[in-house]
C-alpha cells in the first residue's frame, strides 16, 4: 500500500495564517492530467525521501529528518483544518515546517536531493517568494 502527502502552504498576514492557492508548478504528468499548470499543494508528489525529511515518515536507515511530526499547528487556517478533519482517522503524522526550518535544513536537503526530484526545488523556490521565512509554512499529513 502506498503513502500520500496532503500539503498546504500558509502565509501569515496581519497576525493570521492564510492558505495559499494555485502557485506551485505541476510536473508534465500533472499538467496533462489536471489541464492546468499550477496547484495549491506544495511537495505533493509521492516521494518517500521527502516524507522522511519532513516528518520521519517512510524512512530508510540513515536518512535525515528535519523534525518529528508535530501535529497540526494550533493556529492553522480554517480551510486546512477542514481538510484535515475530512481525512478523519485516515490522516496521520500531521505536522508543519516553516520556510525558515526548510532553509535551515539545507544540509539535510542537499544530502537527499538526488532522490527528491526537481519539483522539490521548484516548490521551495515558490515558498521563498511568499514572504519572510518565519511567516511562510507548509502544513501536511499523510494517508495510506
Amino acid at each position: 500500500m502506498g503513502c500520500d502527502i496532503h500539503s498546504f502552504a500558509e502565509v501569515k498576514r496581519e497576525g493570521r495564517w492564510e492558505v495559499v492557492s494555485d502557485v506551485f508548478p505541476f510536473d508534465d504528468w500533472e499538467r496533462d492530467y489536471f489541464k492546468r499548470t499550477h496547484g495549491h499543494e506544495p511537495f505533493r508528489t509521492r516521494n518517500y525521501t521527502t516524507f522522511c525529511l519532513f516528518a520521519g515518515v517512510r524512512c530508510r536507515e540513515g536518512m535525515p529528518t528535519l523534525a518529528a511530526a508535530k501535529g497540526l499547528p494550533a493556529d492553522v487556517s480554517g480551510p486546512v483544518r477542514e481538510a484535515s478533519d475530512l481525512m478523519d482517522s485516515d490522516g496521520h503524522s500531521h505536522s508543519w515546517l516553516t520556510l525558515r526550518e526548510l532553509l535551515d535544513g539545507a544540509d539535510a536537503i542537499a544530502q537527499c536531493r538526488d532522490w527528491m526530484g526537481g519539483q522539490f526545488d521548484a516548490h521551495l523556490d515558490v515558498l521563498k517568494t511568499l514572504g519572510e521565512p518565519d511567516d511562510v509554512r507548509i502544513v501536511f499529513w499523510f494517508d495510506n
